[in-house]
């Protein structure tokens, strides 16, 4: 019976401490997230880890941010170039919306309407929305709720900046 509770009581910390995004908990200490993050560390200042890595198969800089608590904030930030394809950049946007609406069911709030246009649009159409809107810029911001985090989706498109696209997840 002992080692049956024991069992159900290390299994049940596991799912507490389980996390959003790789192994990081919330409250983490610095050393703690150095010792686990696998990515190449570019840079360290108080209260900031910054890495270079691989999210989801795509080039990132990766933030953990800290106060006087620990680990309280995650940034991810997917590398993008000015002019580079706009068609990719949603079309990569729209998989992470699929991708976490699976894990953590609907999101907050609907999609922008000019989003949920260019899913249902032909090629042709989806030309048509990106032409038409780019110029005013394109922006698509979603956010969804764990147990322990708040997640947010953003991607902004614009003629004259680099694309913007990340995930931001902050402890509850």
């Amino acid at each position: 019976m002992k080692k049956i509770l024991l069992i159900f009581i290390l299994f049940s910390s596991v799912l507490i401490n389980a996390q959003d995004f790789r192994n990081a908990k919330w409250g983490a200490s610095l050393k703690d997230i150095k010792r686990t993050e696998t990515a190449k560390l570019t840079r360290e200042a108080k209260g900031l880890l910054i890495y270079s890595g691989i999210i989801e198969g795509k080039p990132a800089s990766i933030q953990y941010i800290f106060s006087d608590s620990g680990l309280n904030r995650i940034v991810v930030r997917f590398i993008s170039v000015q002019g580079q394809d706009y068609f990719r950049n949603i079309d990569d946007h729209m998989k992470m919306i699929s991708h976490l609406t699976e894990k953590y069911g609907k999101p907050d709030h609907d999609l922008a309407p000019w989003l949920r246009q260019y899913a249902q649009s032909s090629d042709t159409g989806k030309k048509n929305i990106i032409m038409h809107r780019i110029g005013r810029g394109l922006q698509s911001d979603l956010s969804w709720n764990s147990e322990k985090s708040k997640i947010q989706l953003s991607l902004s498109l614009s003629e004259r900046k680099a694309p913007l696209h990340k995930i931001i997840y902050s402890s509850l």
